[in-house]
C-alpha cells in the first residue's frame, strides 16, 4: 500500500487563500471550488472565524487529502480535528460479507493512522487528532457526526475539473454545504477541490 501523504498548508501558494461564502450561496461555492484550484468556505450565518472542533471527510482521494492537511492548520492552538471515512453499505451477507469487511476495514485504519502521521509530520502539535469510520451515505453520516460532535469547521473534497454536483463527491459537498447551517448556524463548510498538475510540481519542489 503506497503511503498516504497530504500536502502540508505551509505548502500552499499565497493564491490558495480560501475565498468565503454565505450559506445561500453554497452551490455558487462548490462551482468556485470545482472551477479553480483555491480552497473555498461557506460561512453559516453565526460563524465567527474561529475554528476549536473540525471534521474532514476523508476518502483518501487527493482532495480530501488537502482538505484534511488545510482544516489542520486552520485550528486554534487546543483545537481537535477528527478525520472521518464513511463506507458505503454492503449489497451481500454471509461469510463473504464478513471477510471481505474485515478487508476493508484493516486497510482502512491503515489509511487513516498514515494520514494521522503525515499530518504531524507537518510540525504542528497542538491540535488533537482523532479518527472515526462510520457505514452508511456519507453526507448524512458526516452531517450527523459533525452535530455530535459540535463542529464549527467541516471539511470535504471534491474531485475534477468544472465537477460541480456531479458525482458522489461533488454532491456530498453540497448536501453538506447547503443543510449544515440550519444543524450547525456556528459552523463553516471548506471545500477544497483536487490540485492541478502545476500545484503539485510546487508543492514536491517545497
Amino acid at each position: 500500500m503506497a503511503p498516504v501523504v497530504p500536502p502540508q498548508p505551509s505548502a500552499a501558494p499565497a493564491s490558495f487563500a480560501p475565498a468565503s461564502f454565505p450559506t445561500r450561496d453554497a452551490a455558487r461555492a462548490l462551482d468556485a471550488a470545482c472551477a479553480g484550484d483555491a480552497p473555498v468556505l461557506v460561512a453559516g450565518p453565526a460563524a465567527d472565524g474561529t475554528y476549536q472542533r473540525a471534521v474532514v471527510g476523508v476518502d483518501f482521494a487527493d482532495a480530501s487529502l488537502r482538505a484534511a492537511a488545510l482544516a489542520h492548520g486552520m485550528l486554534a492552538p487546543g483545537g481537535a480535528l477528527s478525520l472521518v471515512h464513511v463506507k458505503e453499505p454492503l449489497t451481500f451477507g454471509g461469510a463473504a460479507a464478513a471477510a471481505w469487511e474485515s478487508v476493508r476495514g484493516a486497510e482502512t485504519a491503515e489509511r487513516l493512522r498514515l494520514l494521522v502521521a503525515a499530518l504531524l509530520r507537518g510540525g504542528r502539535r497542538d491540535v488533537r487528532l482523532g479518527t472515526a469510520t462510520l457505514v452508511g451515505d456519507p453526507a448524512d453520516e458526516l452531517l450527523a457526526y459533525a452535530a455530535r460532535v459540535g463542529a464549527d469547521l467541516v471539511a470535504c473534497g471534491v474531485r475534477g475539473g468544472r465537477c460541480g454536483a456531479r458525482g458522489p463527491a461533488g454532491r456530498v459537498a453540497t448536501v453538506i454545504a447547503r443543510r449544515l447551517s440550519a444543524r450547525l448556524p456556528a459552523c463553516t463548510v471548506l471545500v477544497c477541490a483536487e490540485r492541478s498538475a502545476g500545484d503539485a510540481d510546487f508543492e514536491r519542489r517545497q
